[in-house]
């Protein structure tokens, strides 16, 4: 019955979302595990539009807030005046009419109205029930606030101490605070100031007249704020990118990391029921992440033609409800458009609320309800990871957090479960090394053994077999190697190109077979051409650059020394990349410094055996060496350039020859 149950749920949730996907002029999409986005169900769909309020049609408003009663309030600018109403659009009372002159900003707090309001330089506070104009707050006398910084309130937030938090237009220090008596508390969350490569060298070099004449470099000032049922400000910062929107604890830290998606045009951002939070773009799109960061909805767009429903012209404000819908509102359009959570929304939504309940166990249904009309979301894959990592089922959680792409995730599984082993099996491992030793020990007194060294002593002849013995000794005496490369020829042309067909296959493993928490490309991901072409295509610009720098000047080494010594230089290689990619199954996340040691190592010991070789084969002092090392890279550079303009001009080439083709074919055919 239960089952029956299950089935019958989720047809109706498909057979919603699918009547609710028919009718939204947009595409939802959500990120997968490599940070694509991709399509998935729609999470809100268009429900109420409003647009005129006690006959008065809403002109140029700039802010909306929802209070605790599921209750709009609209700054509506350009009637001076703020207005509130029903989720439904149903009209209940105006405030500030005759007294407001430019409201931008509104908030609903401890049973009063704030307002933001610029033109009055102040935030007026109204009574909610009888509208009455209680007080006004204006600019701080204290000294910290600035003298001549400007006191112009553009949105307001209000916390239930009664601590007011605003944003002044062209206010640079960040969030100002006011106590509820007035007193200035002190500015947080500003913006840092980011300098190009350009003005870093102009305050290097310039003189201290030049720099006067410079512009100053001032932070861009929060767009608008927000605040969680925990107190802690949300800000949206337009012009900022990834690092537009920010959560601040009561340290003034931000909490969140750098969100995807976003673009320079955010101009708001509101907080869920459920954890997560909502960005809008002027331009019409509105996102929603989790708490930490992960984004989950992606959806809106702009209407460039002015008439089509549910899209946009200028979006400048976002609230949400008690029930989980969204309402934005639109300055250009001059209305207010609601989206109602769609059935796989709720569900979601749903999963994600019992995880952060701690109802692990009770969390992990919904998970697998959303991927059963959904399994390209991968938040459910680590969702139910964490489920299962939190209910100690260590292997589940390995398989899902591998699906849903969460590393850390895998990597704290992962600990658990290599400790479950080695407690385990640590007796036996003990035991086996001992015998194994023991048994060795009578082998090696037998005759199969030693004609066993003996076959293996004739392996060791083979031309391959000698470089590789030799590769293993240039690190301890690599003036000796490339000597014996250059001077007894001991690596011949044939035998290095194989070493370098080795290595690309070291490289190939270490790139595809990695483990999965040091696997730098996605499952399932090979790209094995273009692997081919960089790998030696790189080795062999870097050998005829060097040997085209080291022909112009006195030279002792031939390029086939070069290309046969250049292995012997990535001897590193060799031994590092095939032990990283092994060593990379036993490790997690703690132990990464191994893996990131061992890689410095590999390139730095490559980088210093190849300034060896150049030193050694050609006889240069060091100095000379380096540079012909700097010369080599720039004629790398050039040459690279070079080949890339030839393959654009031969494809343009192409191009008009077809098209000649294709014209003269037309007119033959007339």
């Amino acid at each position: 019955m239960r089952r029956v149950m299950i089935w019958a749920v989720c047809m109706l949730l498909c057979l919603t979302a699918g009547a609710q996907a028919a009718t939204a002029p947009y595409t939802t999409l959500t990120e997968d595990n490599e940070g694509n986005l991709i399509t998935t169900l729609d999470g809100y769909a268009p429900s109420v539009v409003m647009t005129t309020f006690d006959g008065k049609v809403l002109k140029s408003a700039q802010d909306i807030f929802i209070d605790e009663n599921d209750l709009l309030y609209i700054a509506d600018t350009g009637n001076k005046r703020v207005v509130c109403a029903t989720l439904d659009g149903e009209y209940l009372r105006t405030y500030g009419q005759g007294t407001l002159k430019k409201p931008t900003g509104v908030c609903v707090r401890n049973g009063k109205l704030y307002v933001a309001d610029t033109s009055l330089k102040a935030i007026a506070v109204f009574d909610l029930e009888t509208g009455e104009e209680l007080n006004r707050y204006k600019k701080p006398e204290e000294p910290l606030y600035g003298d001549d910084v400007r006191f112009e309130p553009q949105k307001v937030q209000v916390n239930s101490a009664g601590v007011i938090y605003l944003i002044s237009n062209g206010n640079p220090n960040g969030v100002a605070m006011l106590a509820e008596d007035g007193a200035f508390l002190g500015y947080f969350g500003a913006n840092k100031t980011a300098l190009g490569f350009g003005e870093i060298l102009k305050r290097i070099f310039y003189t201290s007249e030049m720099l006067e004449s410079l512009r100053q470099n001032v932070p861009n000032t929060p767009t608008n704020l927000t605040m969680d049922k925990y107190g802690l400000i949300f800000t949206a910062t337009s012009g900022a990118a990834e690092d537009s929107v920010k959560k601040f604890n009561m340290a003034g830290e931000n909490l969140l990391p750098p969100l995807t998606r976003l673009n320079t045009s955010l101009v708001d951002v509101a907080v869920g029921q459920e954890g997560t939070f909502y960005a809008i773009s002027s331009l019409g799109y509105i996102y929603e992440y989790t708490e930490e960061g992960r984004l989950l909805f992606f959806f809106g767009g702009e209407d460039k033609t002015g008439n089509r429903d549910a899209m946009f012209g200028n979006l400048v404000s976002i609230a949400a409800d008690s029930k989980g819908n969204i309402y934005v509102l639109d300055t250009n359009k001059n209305l207010v458009q609601g989206f109602k959570q769609t059935a796989y929304a709720k569900l979601l939504h749903h999963a994600l609320d019992l995880w952060r309940e701690g109802l692990y166990a009770e969390s992990m249904e919904p998970w697998q309800e959303v991927l059963r009309y959904n399994n390209l979301f991968d938040f459910a894959y680590a969702g139910l990871g964490k489920a299962y990592y939190k209910l100690a089922d260590y292997e589940q959680s390995l398989e899902y957090f591998r699906q849903g792409d969460d590393k850390e995730g895998y990597s704290d599984s992962f600990w658990e479960v290599r400790a479950v082993v080695l407690q385990n099996s640590m007796g036996g491992i003990i035991i086996g090394l001992v015998a194994f030793w023991l048994v060795m020990k009578l082998i090696r007194r037998t005759k199969p053994y030693k004609a066993f060294r003996a076959g293996l002593h004739r392996v060791g002849e083979i031309p391959v077999m000698r470089a590789l013995r030799l590769v293993g000794r240039t690190p301890r005496n690599p003036a000796a190697a490339f000597e014996a490369v250059k001077a007894d020829h001991a690596v011949s042309i044939r035998t290095a190109t194989v070493l370098y067909g080795l290595l690309f296959v070291f490289f190939l493993l270490n790139k595809y077979a990695s483990a999965f928490l040091f696997k730098t490309v996605p499952d399932g991901y090979y790209n094995i051409p273009m692997d081919i072409a960089l790998f030696f295509g790189i080795l062999a610009l870097f050998i005829i650059s060097l040997n085209l720098v080291c022909s112009t000047r006195q030279s002792e080494a031939r390029m086939r020394d070069l290309y046969c010594g250049l292995p012997l230089a990535l001897s590193p290689m060799f031994i590092f990349m095939p032990l990283m990619t092994i060593l990379g199954y036993g490790l997690t996340y703690n132990e990464q410094f191994l893996m990131s040691f061992s890689s410095f190592i590999m390139i730095m010991g490559s980088v210093v055996l190849v300034i060896v070789m150049i030193r050694e084969m050609q006889n240069y002092t060091y100095g000379e060496t380096f540079r012909v090392v700097l010369l080599t890279l720039f004629v790398m550079m050039v040459l690279t350039l070079t080949m890339v303009v030839i393959v654009i001009l031969l494809a343009q080439l192409f191009s008009f020859i077809s098209t000649v083709i294709r014209e003269g074919s037309y007119l033959v055919q007339m």
